[in-house]
C-alpha cells in the first residue's frame, strides 16, 4: 500500500533524506542507555473495559558509537516544507509521523505485511496494532482460545496505546492473540497451527506474552517469544510468490530480554509455505535471527541469516546436508566472517532477493549505518525461488518451533527488492523512533 501523502521540498536535498527527517518527530537519539527488558505478566482485570480505539566485518556489532569513515547517518535537513496535509492521511492526527512503510511505498516497494506492537509503520493506518487476551485457561500455553480479548490502538503520536494494554491486563497474564497487518492487505497474524515436522512442531503453537520498553518516551510493548510460540497466515494476499522480487526487515532483541540459549530451528520472519510443511530450497524466503544448527557468522551470534528451506545461510552459495544418493558424505555449513554477531539491545536486519540473488544487511536500531554481510547468488542447492506466499513469525515453514526465541518489535514484508539507499532510509526512520529512550 503506497502512501497518499505528497511532499513539497523547498531545499535541494534527496527525497529519501526528507522522508527520514520527517520521522524525527519521534525524538532525538542522544541517549543510548537501554534498561534490561523484563516480561510483563500483569495485573486486576476490569470487568467492563471499553475497547481501545487508538483515539486520541567480524566480531560483534555491539551498538558502540559510529567512528566515522562514512558510517554515520547523514545530517537531517532543517528547512523542509512538506506541503498542506502531507504529514498524515485524512482522519489522522497532525502529529502522526511517517513510518517505514511510507518510505518503502513512496519508493515503489509497498508493504504487503507490516506488524508492530510499538508504533504505526504507516501514517495512513488507523486500525489497531495488536490484540491481547486475558483470562484464558492455561494462559502461558494457550493455543488461541478462551478468555476476553481487546484491541490495542494507536495514539495520536503514532505509538501504541500502552496504557490501554496495562489497564486491560492488570493483575492477569495477557497473551497476544492477533498482530494486525498495517499494509492494508489484511494479512493479520494469529497463533500458528501444527506443522508436518515431528516433535513440538507437530503441535499447535502457543500465544506469546509481552515485554515492556520505552520508545520515543512512550511506554509500549514488544512481543516476548519463546520456544513453542509462533504466528502465521497461510492465506496472505499480494505477497511475493514464485521468483518475484522480495524484501523484508525486522527489529528484534539482540540482548537484554533473555539469555541467548542454544541453537534451534527456527526463529524466522518472512515468506513460507501455505500448508505448514517443508519443501525444496527456495520455497521459503525468511529472515532468521539467532543461532541455528547450520550457517554461522562471526563471533558467537546471534546472526541475521536467510532461511530458504532445507538450510539456513549466513551468506554465500555453499552449505548442504549429507546426501548419499548424490555422493555427499558429510554435512557442511561455512562461516561467513562478514556477518557480524548482533549483540545490541535492538537489532535491525534486512533480507531481500530477486532471481538468483539474495542479500543480508544489518545494523543497530539505535545508531550507525548498515553492514552488508552478503549480496550475491543464491545457494547451489537452490534451483530457483519458488515462494508460496504464506507469512510466518517465530517458526519454520513446517512449524519447527524449538528455537529459544527473541523479542519482536516491528517488521514488514515488501513487494519488490528495495535499493540500498532505501534500506538506509528505513534504518534511519527506525532510529528516529527512539528505541530504548
Amino acid at each position: 500500500m503506497t502512501s497518499k501523502t505528497q511532499l513539497r521540498v523547498t531545499v535541494s536535498i534527496p527525497l529519501l533524506t526528507c522522508l527520514v527527517a520527517f520521522a524525527c518527530d519521534y525524538g532525538s537519539d542522544s541517549d543510548n542507555a537501554v534498561a534490561p527488558l523484563e516480561p510483563t505478566q500483569s495485573n486486576p482485570p476490569d470487568t467492563t473495559v471499553p475497547p481501545a480505539t487508538g483515539a486520541g566485518g567480524s566480531g560483534d556489532v555491539t551498538g558502540a558509537a559510529p567512528s566515522g569513515n562514512g558510517t554515520e547517518a547523514p545530517p537531517n535537513p532543517t528547512s523542509i516544507d512538506m506541503g498542506p496535509g502531507s504529514e498524515t492521511a485524512p482522519g489522522s492526527m497532525a502529529s502522526r509521523p511517517m513510518g517505514s512503510c511510507d518510505i518503502y511505498g513512496g519508493a515503489g516497494f509497498p508493504c504487503v505485511g507490516a506488524y508492530s506492537l510499538v508504533r504505526a509503520l504507516s501514517s495512513t493506518y488507523d486500525g489497531p496494532l495488536f490484540q491481547v487476551r486475558r483470562g484464558a485457561p492455561n494462559a502461558l500455553q494457550n493455543t488461541g482460545t478462551g478468555g476476553e480479548t481487546q484491541d490495542i490502538g494507536i495514539l495520536p503520536n503514532g505509538f501504541a496505546d500502552g496504557a490501554a494494554e496495562a489497564a486491560f491486563c492488570a493483575g492477569q497474564t495477557c497473551t497476544v492473540s492477533v498482530l494486525y497487518d498495517q499494509s492494508g492487505q489484511g494479512n493479520n497474524l494469529t497463533v500458528a497451527k501444527a506443522g508436518c515436522y515431528t516433535g513440538t512442531a507437530s503441535e499447535d503453537d502457543w500465544e506469546s506474552t509481552t515485554v515492556a520498553l520505552t520508545v520515543g518516551g512512550n511506554d509500549v510493548r514488544g512481543l516476548f517469544m519463546e520456544a513453542h510460540e509462533g504466528y502465521r497466515n497461510n492465506e496472505a494476499v499480494s505477497t511475493p510468490e514464485g521468483e518475484a522480487e522480495a524484501g523484508m526487515y525486522i527489529v528484534a532483541s539482540g540482548s537484554g530480554s533473555r539469555p541467548l540459549g542454544g541453537p534451534g530451528c527456527c526463529w524466522n520472519f518472512g515468506i513460507a509455505s501455505r500448508d505448514n510443511c517443508y519443501g525444496p530450497t527456495g520455497m521459503m524466503n525468511s529472515l532468521f535471527f539467532g543461532t541455528a544448527f547450520w550457517g554461522e557468522g562471526a563471533g558467537n551470534g546471534p546472526w541475521f541469516m536467510g532461511d530458504f528451506e532445507a538450510g539456513i545461510w549466513a551468506g554465500g552459495v555453499t552449505g548442504h546436508f549429507a546426501n548419499e544418493a548424490q555422493g555427499i558424505a558429510m554435512e557442511e555449513w561455512p562461516v561467513n566472517e562478514s556477518n557480524p554477531s548482533m549483540t545490541m539491545a535492538y537489532a535491525f536486519g534486512i533480507l531481500k532477493s530477486r532471481p538468483n540473488n539474495y542479500a543480508l544487511r544489518m545494523g543497530d536500531a539505535q545508531q550507525g549505518s548498515l553492514t552488508t554481510a552478503y549480496d550475491g547468488p543464491t545457494p547451489l542447492t537452490m534451483s530457483r525461488w519458488q515462494m508460496e506466499g504464506g507469512i510466518i513469525l517465530g517458526i519454520g515453514g513446517d512449524n519447527s518451533n524449538s528455537n529459544p526465541g527473541r523479542t519482536f518489535f516491528e517488521g514488514a514484508i515488501l513487494a519488490g527488492r528495495p535499493s540500498d539507499d532505501i534500506d538506509e532510509a528505513v534504518l534511519q526512520n527506525v532510529q528516529a523512533a527512539g528505541y530504548g529512550r
